[in-house]
């Protein structure tokens, strides 16, 4: 049994190494613990997203080919003072935010509620949300899933 560390792919959005435990058997090749190691991220901001005030920053932790067609997005979100994520909905997919800074208003379809570091929330398919940093001093940052709606 012997661990390896071998770089898979590289360029200038991302560095990838592939970490695994080989054993060979009758000449078949078995790998266990199979792991992806992503160093670095797209990093994208948006003005004005879906109607929010100021702008959200999106680090794609993994992009739409590592995702395939069973999420949509998988980010770190960061909302700077003042700023949000305007309400939208959702059709073909879910979105789950897991709040790991900050606090700040979280619109549930319509109806608000505030969120803190610590707290998931859960938007179904056919439903709609936003969130809102009313913070004047400190970020909201939140990782982001969205999870698509098997068909």
């Amino acid at each position: 049994k012997l661990n390896h560390k071998i770089p898979f792919f590289s360029n200038k959005l991302s560095q990838i190494f592939l970490i695994y435990d080989k054993i060979l058997i009758n000449n078949i090749l078995f790998l266990e613990g199979f792991t992806m190691i992503f160093t670095e991220h797209e990093i994208v901001r948006k003005e004005k997203a879906n109607g929010g005030k100021g702008h959200i920053i999106i680090e794609h932790l993994l992009t739409k080919n590592e995702l395939k067609e069973q999420c949509g997005m998988f980010a770190h979100v960061t909302l700077e003072p003042n700023c949000s994520l305007g309400y939208h909905e959702h059709h073909g997919n879910g979105e789950a935010y897991y709040i790991t800074k900050g606090s700040g208003l979280y619109s549930d379809n319509g109806n608000i509620i505030e969120v803190k570091a610590g707290d998931v929330v859960f938007c179904p398919d056919g439903e709609g949300h936003g969130i809102e940093n009313t913070s004047s001093s400190e970020n909201l940052e939140f990782t982001a899933l969205i999870i698509n709606t098997v068909k």
